[in-house]
């Protein structure tokens, strides 16, 4: 990622307000699921345990 970064094939930009947007409900939406599984004792945790 460095060498594109480098080579100014990849570049940090703003995000736009669709963007933005978008990842703002996907949010919301995650948070919603999450509430109705804790209600509903089924919330287990993202994280993978080690083998």
């Amino acid at each position: 990622m460095s060498k594109l970064f480098r080579e100014g094939k990849v570049q940090i930009v703003e995000p736009g307000g669709q963007v933005q947007e978008a990842y703002r409900k996907k949010s919301e939406s995650y948070l919603i699921s999450a509430k109705i599984l804790l209600e509903n004792g089924r919330l287990e945790s993202t994280r993978s345990s080690p083998v």
